[in-house]
């Protein structure tokens, strides 16, 4: 009697794919030719549909490090420097584009450079990255992008050490 014929085999789904958000359509065909011509006497289709699963997800911290010129580090004189670091990490799976990061900080006269970085790299400034005010858009971070840092100083002014409230 008639046995079955199984085909097995696999996809590698690709990130572009999984960016997408879009499904995995499969369309098969099996035509058979009982008397050996050119034409198939029997045809049979069948398909599959797999969605695919698109998670966006980012990330952020940020951490401050006074280096004052009092006891034990404290803010007390005009210059004294805050050290800040920005944290961005891709934990989605999907590839992102314009990342916006924004921080009151950014646009300040006393911020020193601001230094953008991944996988210990510096970031090119309107190549990898814009800046603009308070904004700063990363332009593209890849699945599994951990870790992009921003970091940059901050030094006190005298206005602020004579208004004696905490800086933010």
């Amino acid at each position: 009697g008639a046995k079955d014929i199984t085909i097995t085999y696999s996809y590698a789904v690709s990130q572009a794919e999984i960016n997408d958000g879009s499904s995995i359509e499969n369309l098969m065909t099996v035509g058979a030719d009982k008397d050996a011509n050119t034409a198939d006497d029997t045809t049979e289709k069948d398909d599959t549909t797999t969605p695919l699963v698109s998670n966006h997800d980012v990330s952020a911290t940020k951490a401050a490090v006074a280096h004052g010129s009092g006891t034990s580090g404290a803010i007390t004189t005009a210059g004294d420097e805050i050290d800040y670091t920005i944290t961005v990490s891709n934990d989605g799976n999907t590839d992102l584009t314009n990342v916006v990061v924004t921080d009151a900080m950014f646009s300040h006269d006393q911020v020193g450079t601001i230094t953008v970085s991944y996988d210990g790299n510096t970031l090119v400034a309107d190549t990898d990255y814009t800046l603009s005010g308070n904004i700063l858009t990363i332009n593209k971070m890849p699945v599994g992008a951990k870790d992009i840092t921003i970091t940059y100083s901050y030094a006190v002014s005298q206005a602020e050490i004579n208004d004696g409230s905490s800086i933010e």
